[in-house]
Formats: C-alpha cells, structure tokens, sequence
C-alpha cells in the first residue's frame, strides 16, 4: 500500500522533520527533556522514587507479573541468574549485576505498590545486594560495597557476608576502625565464621 508520499516521490521522514521545525523552541526544548524519563532513552538505572513519578516505568513494572510469577519470585530468578554469572568470572560480572539489579527492580515492584515488604523480600533484597557487593569488590569499587553491604543489613541485620564484605571494602580503603567493627559484628552472629577470623588478624 503506497501513502501518500509514496506517491508524489517524497521522502515520508521528510514530512515529519518538516513537522518538527515549526515547532517552538519551548516546544522542542520540552519535547526532548521529556525523553530522559522514557526507558528507551535512559542511561541508567532509576531509583525508587523515580519510578513511583516516572508513569512510563510504573505501567511497565505492572504488566509483567503474573499470579505464578510474583515479584518475589522473578527477583529470586534475577537473583540466581546472577550468581550463575558471577561464578563464571570476571568477563561475566556486567552480567551478574545486570541481574541483580533486575531483581532489585523486582523488589521496588512491592514498594512501588504500597505493599508491605514482609521477612522474605526484606531477606531476597539483604542477599541480592550483598552478593551485588560481591561484585563491585571483585571490581574493586570499595564505596559501592560499603553502601550496598549497609543496605543490605538494614533490610536483614542477620547477613553474615554483608558484615564481612563491608569489613573487607574498609580495611582495603584503610578504615581499620569501621573494619574491626565490621567482622565483630558479624563474628557475633557466626563465631565460627573463617573469613571473619581472617578479616580480623587482617585488621589486628
């Protein structure tokens, strides 16, 4: 079937750059900023609040999720998706945290629609983002371990690998104080935890 423009010998893009220019400089000032909050345009992960005022991302979030498969789930598939890319090592790490960062996409899904975060989410998002400092410390990004290892133990308090990755991430950036109290706290909860005893000799 041949438009139009088809017919007359005109280029069809050519009609719609012809449609952008009479527009106003507001208008297309407007226009283009308003491509930053599309998903095809964004060049990095949003946060929760952006995606409870981005609408694009927020019908987004609601359509993928079936009785079957509930937020829960899909970030413990996310979840093991990455921790089968980080065992293959470090040409897979964007991997890995690709998928971590699904599956925390996964748990903003329940906050995002008021629902009460109960134990096990609050437990999946401690591991998701202590197994995501896994990474960032094989990666040597010692700030992101610390943030997201103390994230971690806010949303579950009882994670022994947050504790010793954080303590790790402050003894290599020469916070002794902060590692020390690290590993105690976590030697609190595992006493007989190998890498914490390590960690502390280390700090000692």
């Amino acid at each position: 079937v041949m438009s139009v423009a088809d017919e007359v010998g005109a280029d069809p893009h050519d009609a719609i750059i012809e449609g952008l220019g009479k527009w106003s400089d507001e208008e297309r000032s407007a226009y283009l900023e308003g491509l930053d909050e599309h998903p095809l345009f964004m060049d990095k992960s949003p946060t929760l609040e952006e995606v409870k005022d981005n609408d694009y991302l927020s019908q987004l979030m609601s359509m993928q999720y079936t009785d079957e498969d509930s937020p829960v789930v899909m970030a413990e598939k996310s979840k093991d998706k990455g921790n089968a890319a980080f065992r293959k090592g470090k040409d897979f790490y964007p991997n890995a945290l690709r998928h971590y960062n699904d599956a925390l996409d996964h748990i903003y899904h329940v906050a995002l629609a008021n629902e009460e975060m109960d134990d096990a989410m609050l437990r999946v998002e401690s591991v998701v983002r202590a197994n995501r400092a896994a990474v960032y410390l094989a990666q040597r990004k010692l700030r992101d371990v610390v943030f997201d290892c103390k994230r971690a133990l806010e949303a579950w308090p009882g994670n022994v690998k947050a504790h010793f990755r954080a303590g790790r991430a402050q003894l290599d950036m020469g916070k002794h104080r902060d590692a020390r109290a690290s590993a105690e706290a976590g030697l609190a909860l595992e006493p007989d935890s190998k890498p914490l005893r390590k960690l502390m000799r280390d700090v000692d």
